[in-house]
């Protein structure tokens, strides 16, 4: 029959508070002061991996089977991972970072800044790519890209214009600069095509009047060449 010893306060190696066997070193059932049962029967100042402290029993309780070390029984409790798996933000072990989380180290993710879809560090200044509605424009997503620049909606990413146009979009050419004008087709011409002038305000090719194949200005008195079944006024 196993018995079960309690030692006082004047034995020479007070670690269990009772045992079971004849001396204190023989396999402990509950340890004195500020110590941790084993599951190997001994009284430790800290638990070993895989286990955490149980504050309230003083006795080392098993981790969740994904964590190495923990502060509690489940799987949100990890503190570090067994092999092949990373620490994620929610405590948890993951066989790899979410898309907005990054690798801090080989063993730990960590939470992009609020702008990033994904990053590969802390900063604004990390970014790899962005959300909706954001453009990613060097490392940093912006809501509106630099002049010579558009939002690029399919890839979120700041594209640098054709280098005629001053301004872009996805269409083309928003404004052109000097010498050049802004055609229907989004491009910047150094001059326009048929039934259009050139407004020299908007650097845009703007259409003539109706029946008008050249000319000046808007305006029907400013036909330079009409439809050939359409003869020009005479003003």
């Amino acid at each position: 029959t196993t018995e079960i010893y309690t030692l006082s306060l004047h034995d020479a190696l007070p670690i269990c508070e009772t045992c079971e066997g004849s001396t204190a070193t023989t396999s402990c059932t509950s340890c004195t002061g500020a110590l941790y049962l084993a599951a190997t029967g001994e009284c430790l100042p800290t638990c070993p991996a895989e286990t955490f402290e149980d504050t309230n029993t003083n006795v080392c309780e098993p981790c969740h089977d994904s964590c190495a070390q923990c502060d509690g029984p489940l799987e949100t409790n990890c503190q570090s991972c067994t092999g092949g798996f990373v620490l994620d933000t929610d405590n948890t072990c993951v066989s790899e970072c979410a898309d907005d989380d990054y690798y801090e180290g080989a063993s730990t993710c960590e939470m992009c800044d609020g702008e990033c879809a994904s990053c590969d560090g802390p900063s604004d200044t990390d970014c790899l790519s962005c959300d909706p509605g954001l453009f990613l424009n060097g490392r940093e997503c912006i809501t509106n890209c630099p002049t010579g620049t558009f939002g690029d909606s399919s890839t979120n990413e700041c594209v640098p214009c054709r280098d005629e146009c001053l301004t872009c979009d996805e269409m083309g050419c928003v404004t052109c600069a000097t010498p050049t004008f802004l055609t229907t087709a989004n491009t910047c011409e150094i001059s326009c095509g048929p039934d259009t002038y050139e407004d020299v305000v908007t650097r845009s090719c703007q259409p003539c009047a109706t029946n008008c194949v050249d000319c000046f200005g808007g305006d029907p008195n400013e036909c330079l060449a009409c439809n050939s079944q359409i003869g020009r006024a005479h003003v």
